[in-house]
């Protein structure tokens, strides 16, 4: 695929020229090759895209894929539904305690936010900090935590 071959190529001279000086800058780019739709879909298919290659790592591109929506869709999904949790208390925080193995003396303590989500039952914060740690949600989350 074309398209690939010089997004690799530029990637590649990109990375080069980044090494050579030492800078780490983010660079965005939207191709709209072959795309249909109004722009505000296109945007949002350029955006979509972009939170991919973010979520993939460094120095890495993605072409918008359909599947991409659903992504989105659930990670939304998520985040709102933290703003639920807390305020219908459905979350919880399990403390674990760390102890030392030499002494068996407890040092720390590590607090594991649990969330009863009412269809899918207790999830682990595994399951949900991905959706709300960038966006408004953290907010309230934290505060739960905190508190």
């Amino acid at each position: 695929m074309a398209v690939k071959r010089a997004a690799d190529a530029a990637l590649d001279r990109r990375n080069r020229l980044l090494e050579r000086h030492h800078c780490k800058p983010q660079v965005e780019c939207v191709s709209t090759i072959g795309c249909q739709g109004t722009a505000e879909q296109l945007l949002v298919s350029a955006d979509r895209a972009l939170y991919a290659a973010k979520q993939a790592g460094r120095a890495t591109w993605k072409l918008f894929e359909t599947e991409m929506t659903e992504v989105v869709g659930r990670s939304q999904a998520l985040a709102v539904g933290v703003f639920r949790a807390v305020a219908q208390q459905e979350l919880d925080l399990d403390c674990q305690p760390i102890v030392d193995l030499r002494t068996l003396e407890v040092i720390a303590v590590e607090a594991l936010v649990r969330w009863n989500h009412p269809e899918r039952g207790r999830l682990s914060a595994q399951e949900f900090i991905h959706a709300v740690e960038n966006g408004p949600a953290v907010l309230p989350l934290t505060r739960f935590v905190l508190h």
